[in-house]
């Protein structure tokens, strides 16, 4: 899925880190039952990590224009 996007390796690398470092957190930041913390953790470090991508693109888009 991230392959076929036009943005480097070191990118890919890092939208994987912010996934999993946003789910952990806001997992263990959660005071619900374990399920409830797992799955919401999943939704918001996805949601995070495309936010991060999105503004990757943007930024890269920006730069190359100047």
């Amino acid at each position: 899925m991230i392959d076929g996007l036009p943005i480097e390796e070191r990118d890919q690398r890092n939208f994987l880190v912010v996934a999993a470092i946003m789910t952990v957190f806001i997992a263990l930041a959660l005071d619900e039952p374990a399920m409830v913390r797992a799955v919401v953790g999943l939704i918001m470090g996805v949601f995070s990590a495309l936010v991060y991508l999105v503004v990757t693109l943007v930024l890269k888009r920006l730069i190359d224009a100047y």
